[in-house]
């Protein structure tokens, strides 16, 4: 088994708060989970997106095999995509991700900064899913889980922001469970500090070293050529700093236009 990347595509606040804590709910001691080697993967979760009205699926797979993403390295990695349209599809038509993404200013419908590359791993994830290629079993949660509490995880959070001062109670324990457990998308120096002024941990896309605040560290990507499986530091409030990664080529011009740098 190996570590947990949450949210390969898709904010993990999409997951609902049951899933979410089934997550990290402490497995036996003891006990082993065994994942077939025929086993593509698993659907964790199939239903309405806690972000909007349209269901989504949330699926774990790389249990056996690589991931493709050399920055991330070998991980168990989370998807989170619309169940009834193909990811490469719904970034076409302005507003079908919200139930994914909910609205992040990174969305690719909105012309962001968002580095997946949805025509590649997430539409094959898709179609796969389609063809029920996936394990419904219900033990997967429990082995993701299980990888979680073992290994470790990695996550990102932009929707979490949004709730943490919502007036609904529910929305609000679910972002700061998320927020618990992610690295908070920052979209500007000022946020930044404001989120770590309140106890949580952030990453945030910089131009430069330059750009970097007293309490971020520059993501290990760019500072140590390390994977995130070698890192491991992206995991909410334990983690040891808040982090900066370079925003490089094309998407660098978006940077300055949603405040990045200020």
């Amino acid at each position: 088994m190996k570590p947990v990347r949450l949210g390969s595509y898709g904010d993990p606040f999409a997951i609902p708060p049951h899933i979410w804590g089934d997550l990290f709910k402490p497995q036996p001691k003891g006990l082993e989970w065994y994942v077939p080697k025929n086993t593509l993967g698993y659907v964790l979760f199939e239903g309405v997106s806690h972000l909007g009205p349209d269901p989504i699926v949330v699926i774990a797979n790389t249990f056996h095999v690589a991931s493709n993403n050399e920055k991330i390295g070998d991980m168990i990695q989370v998807w989170i995509m619309l169940r009834d349209i193909a990811p490469q599809k719904a970034a076409k038509v302005f507003g079908l991700a919200k139930s994914v993404c909910g609205n992040c200013i990174y969305r690719h419908d909105r012309g962001g900064l968002c580095y997946v590359t949805l025509f590649r791993a997430p539409r094959a994830i898709w179609e796969a899913y389609q063809l029920g290629s996936y394990s419904k079993d219900p033990n997967g949660l429990a082995i993701v889980s299980n990888a979680i509490q073992t290994f470790g995880h990695t996550s990102y959070s932009e929707s979490a922001i949004r709730f943490l001062n919502s007036k609904d109670a529910a929305l609000k324990e679910h972002a700061l469970n998320v927020a618990e457990k992610s690295m908070l998308s920052a979209k500007s120096k000022k946020e930044s500090i404001r989120l770590n002024g309140l106890g949580f941990k952030t990453f945030r896309p910089i131009e430069s070293i330059k750009d970097l605040l007293p309490h971020e560290n520059l993501c290990a990507a760019d500072r140590l050529g390390l994977t995130c499986k070698e890192c491991m530091q992206c995991h909410g409030v334990e983690a040891d700093q808040s982090h900066g990664v370079i925003v490089h080529g094309a998407k660098k011009n978006g940077l300055t236009q949603i405040g990045g740098t200020k």
